[in-house]
């Protein structure tokens, strides 16, 4: 409560201490004043707590057994291990000539540079999707990548749906208060669909076509980390369709339609509140984050951790063949 204002002759109030401590803006304490102060005062900030409970939920995660399928663990490692000997055998140096960066760098940094982002590069999205489908299948569900979603959107519906989604891009771009309710638009579009056939549409292609355990369909599309909200518009309308094309042909089928980012760039921050050109997603139903994805497709909770010491193992077996990139 000693804190003072850094260019006001006063100490912090209540909100501002509240905001260092990490509080939501919400959060209301009760009591006098001074009670407040104590009260934030004495607290472990929240930030502080969430990273503690998910180093905590880490360590259990990783102390338990191996879960993964040790034949789903082969084909990854051989999977991985087969794209970096392909850029192995086919990277060419750059030759392209870059006067202000080798001002900058020696030619050795920004050599290593290049092979980074060469390697990087290879790992795209058909890599991501090869892997989802080799840990669904391991946990007994019917999986394929490049999937046909057939079916026809009546223009009925087809207008309520554009409407819709323009509607939630006006507000979020005026700033109105808004808020997508995945639930509330898949029941918008099973009660306006009509019959249709089995046709391809513009929105057919599916990257990862999953249906579980349980018979419930998951149509999910591994999109760029760092998606823009035009991005992330085009990507809503997109999962939307996805429902309606479905529910063109089977209305009672359980369809479920997400975005998948395969990792979190802005690590440990919380992808979705970094990220204020994804509002115009349901944060529950539209879209999953890194182990939130990996460990949906492999149907275990522990799945991403065995996919970082997967690739942490290919690190150590192919360390001498990837070094000779650098020489």
């Amino acid at each position: 409560t000693d804190r003072c204002h850094p260019e006001e002759a006063r100490p912090f109030s209540v909100r501002e201490n509240a905001r260092i401590q990490s509080f939501p803006d919400e959060w209301e304490f009760c009591g006098p004043i001074g009670a407040k102060y104590r009260q934030i005062g004495n607290a472990v900030p929240c930030n502080l707590a969430k990273e503690i409970g998910k180093s905590i939920i880490s360590y259990l995660d990783g102390k338990e057994s191996h879960n993964m399928k040790e034949e789903a663990r082969e084909e990854i490692k051989e999977l991985v291990k087969g794209v970096i000997r392909k850029k192995i055998e086919q990277y060419q140096a750059e030759t392209e000539y870059k006067p202000f960066f080798e001002a900058l760098f020696d030619k050795k940094d920004i050599h290593i540079g290049a092979i980074v982002q060469s390697l990087y590069t290879s790992f795209g999205m058909s890599v991501y999707e090869q892997i989802s489908v080799i840990l669904a299948k391991s946990a007994g569900y019917k999986a394929e990548r490049q999937y046909t979603l057939k079916g026809k959107i009546d223009d009925e519906t087809e207008k309520r749906l554009s409407a819709y989604w323009s509607k939630l891009k006006t507000d979020i771009k005026t700033g109105k208060e808004t808020s997508s309710n995945k639930d509330k638009e898949i029941s918008m579009i099973k009660n306006s669909i009509q019959p249709g056939v089995e046709e391809t549409d513009g929105d057919s292609t599916v990257d990862v076509f999953i249906v579980d355990d349980k018979g419930k369909e998951y149509y999910i599309d591994i999109t760029t980390v760092k998606n823009n909200l035009k991005g992330f518009e085009v990507l809503k309308l997109k999962m939307l369709r996805w429902i309606a094309l479905r529910a063109s042909i089977n209305k009672e089928a359980e369809v479920n339609s997400y975005i998948a980012i395969p990792y979190n760039p802005y690590y440990p921050e919380d992808y979705l509140e970094s990220r204020w050109n994804s509002t115009i997603l349901d944060k529950k139903k539209d879209i999953l984050v890194q182990e939130d994805y990996w460990n949906f497709v492999g149907g275990d909770p522990n799945t991403y951790n065995e996919l970082i010491e997967i690739f942490k193992e290919v690190g150590e077996e192919m360390k001498e063949e990837i070094n000779r990139l650098f020489e």
